[in-house]
């Protein structure tokens, strides 16, 4: 669930897009068509024909067709669907309308292809099991937020804005140490707060320790 918003945040969402470069496992480089170019002649074709020619195509979903903005650029025809497999992305000489290049679901890499997947699964398109799933873990999250402002209110110090005491028993195991640092890597704002909270519960115990001395 939560995955489909992180690439949208600034830093993991930078991070993924630079390592999505880097790796060639994003949309093709015609993807958008912005790097295609139409022979310009004297005429162009009617919009009419593009719309006949994106009906012949029978995408699944709803279609649309972007226009070209300059003398050179290019039609685009595409759909946007839940069945991912069925995107459709084709490129038309704005003159000859003649198809310059035809992408499908295969032409994406495999990032790109995670992106889109937990991307619609975040927004609840495939179905109504999808949509009741993503209400059962909001509350199950609202619910964990509001447990913990609850807990934090019965064991700090009464009428002070402290850390709470841990308990005497806790002992964090090796594997959950290496579940944080792991997630702190992936998660650079996330390491940051808990390096953060560490280094600020050693200072107040130090200073307690030193008060009761």
């Amino acid at each position: 669930m939560l995955a489909g918003a992180l690439p949208w945040t600034d830093v993991f969402g930078a991070n993924f897009k630079w390592l999505q470069q880097k790796t060639n496992t994003g949309y093709p480089t015609t993807w958008s068509g912005k790097s295609l170019a139409s022979t310009p002649r004297a005429s162009t074709i009617t919009l009419d024909e593009v719309v006949l020619k994106a009906q012949a195509l029978n995408l699944v979903g709803r279609t649309f067709i972007d226009l070209p903005q300059k003398p050179t650029n290019v039609f685009s025809i595409y759909n946007e669907t839940n069945q991912l497999a069925e995107i459709r992305r084709v490129h038309l000489d704005s003159y000859s309308g003649e198809i310059l290049i035809s992408h499908s679901w295969e032409d994406i890499g495999i990032m790109m292809k995670g992106r889109l997947w937990v991307m619609a699964f975040h927004q609840g398109e495939f179905g109504l099991w999808n949509w009741y799933l993503m209400i059962f873990v909001a509350t199950g999250l609202l619910i964990l937020s509001l447990s913990a402002i609850i807990a934090y209110t019965y064991r700090k110090q009464p009428a002070k804005l402290s850390f709470a005491s841990s308990f005497q028993s806790f002992a964090p195991s090796r594997g959950l140490v290496l579940i944080i640092i792991g997630l702190g890597v992936l998660f650079p704002l996330f390491g940051l707060n808990v390096l953060l909270i560490y280094a600020i519960g050693k200072i107040v115990s130090m200073r307690n320790r030193l008060a009761n001395e």
